[in-house]
């Protein structure tokens, strides 16, 4: 969060107005020349004392001391929980402050094992996975930064809130805050670096009290949980992974939890012909990040199936020497039939089904996202939704001013050419939004009192 300028008119800043840029306005960077210019604008309207610091953000285990003694005394405490709040003070994770706003950088990923760790959003299906976009690491991070209650505004890719692979994040920030609106920038906002179609999301973060709600809502849906869990355990009882599923049958709250949580999925009526299995096992590698292509890895189990099934024959007969020697080449087959039928399943319908309904891990996953659903339908809130249609910059990036008839810039009580777009419409759009849904009693809209 950025302070600019340290006069009006002219004029000093009010006393209250500096002290207020001095004691409460903080920030962190990891770009030297950002952080230069933030630093040198808020010397100036701080009167000499600056907060803005030189950092990476997302990894506060890496901070400088003056960072983390800057920040020490923002942190969260929790005085009902001494356990956490001396994790805290080590970790430096969670922060009180009231408003953020970032705008955080698009390109790259995030690999390093030690800061993946310290995010919920970097682990999927219980295991950290190898990289993620830095974008997605700084959505989790920003409600880090903010108290219970504290409200945020972070610009997104668009992507991030339609895509359907990125269901799991739509879900955890609804686990983690209320949504008070949704602004679709226009293409060009961002150019000449970047065409990226992108949204600012405004959210409020959650109260411990708002929190236990939400717990109790999903609480009173249990018992309905068990009863659906029973009924797909009835329907789906004989399922394998080559069984026959019939889609349309499938629960949507199950379908929709397959699509989220499994990364593929194969027909076995697609198996490529045995000839051409060499070329397809190089396209399939290629194409699923190196996995083996379904028609491998059923060949195996058929090759592992008939070595064990010969095991098992010539056991019956054998000495009491070379039993025991088949004793353990039996078991080792036998695991590594396993771990195929596994391997197969996450690529099946049928036997994704299967694992939703026998893997625990995967059944408390789809738990979850199960009570999840009822929880949203039971919150049911309004949500300020609007689009930035006119351009504040031409396709090379250049801003678009307002004219005057005769071709001149429009100007404003400063002398600076005004930008011709339709934000401050929608500005007041929104506060307009907010103070309605105040008076009808939604406290979320409270800082509009």
């Amino acid at each position: 969060m950025w302070v600019a300028g340290g006069m009006i008119s002219g004029k000093p800043l009010p006393e209250n107005a500096r002290n207020f840029a001095q004691n409460k306005i903080y920030g962190i960077d990891f770009a030297k020349k950002a952080v230069k210019i933030a630093k040198a604008i808020n010397l100036i309207v701080g009167d000499g004392k600056s907060h803005i610091y030189k950092d990476n953000s997302l990894a506060p285990h890496t901070w400088e001391d003056e960072t983390k003694s800057g920040l020490r005394g923002r942190l969260l405490r929790f005085p009902n929980n001494p356990e956490k709040d001396k994790e805290n003070q080590e970790k430096i994770l969670f922060f009180d402050f009231d408003v953020l706003m970032t705008n955080p950088p698009f390109a790259g990923t995030v690999k390093e094992r030690d800061i993946l760790r310290l995010y919920n959003l970097a682990e999927r299906n219980g295991r950290w996975i190898n990289k993620i976009g830095r974008h997605i690491l700084f959505l989790e991070r920003s409600l880090q930064f903010i108290r219970p209650g504290g409200r945020m505004a972070i610009v997104l890719p668009q992507g991030l809130l339609n895509n359907t692979n990125a269901e799991y994040i739509r879900r955890f920030i609804i686990d983690e805050a209320r949504i008070l609106a949704v602004v679709g920038l226009h293409g060009n906002t961002f150019k000449p670096h970047t065409g990226t179609k992108t949204s600012v999301l405004f959210l409020r973060k959650y109260t411990e009290e708002e929190k236990q709600n939400i717990q109790q809502t999903r609480a009173s849906y249990e018992g309905k949980w068990e009863e659906f869990r029973k009924n797909l355990k009835e329907k789906y009882q004989n399922l394998t992974w080559d069984s026959s599923v019939d889609e349309e049958e499938i629960p949507e709250e199950l379908n929709s939890f397959l699509e989220s949580y499994f990364e593929s999925r194969e027909e076995i009526g697609e198996l490529p012909a045995e000839e051409s299995e060499v070329e397809e096992t190089e396209e399939g590698e290629e194409g699923n990040k190196g996995k083996k292509p379904l028609a491998l890895l059923v060949q195996e189990k058929s090759e592992l199936d008939e070595t064990l099934r010969e095991k098992i024959e010539e056991s019956e007969s054998a000495n009491v020497i070379r039993k025991s020697e088949l004793k353990g080449e039996i078991k080792i087959l036998q695991s590594k039939i396993n771990k195929l039928i596994k391997e197969i399943s996450q690529r099946t319908l049928a036997g994704q089904i299967s694992l939703v309904l026998n893997e625990e891990r995967i059944t408390e996953a789809f738990k979850k996202y199960w009570l999840d659903g009822k929880v949203m339908q039971e919150m049911d809130y309004p949500i300020f939704f609007a689009v930035n249609e006119k351009p504040v910059k031409d396709e090379s990036g250049e801003y678009i001013y307002k004219k005057n008839p005769d071709g001149s810039f429009v100007l404003d009580e400063h002398g600076h050419p005004v930008i011709d777009d339709d934000l401050d419409e929608i500005a007041d759009a929104f506060i307009k939004f907010a103070k309605e849904q105040l008076a009808k009693g939604d406290n979320h809209f409270d800082f509009w009192r």
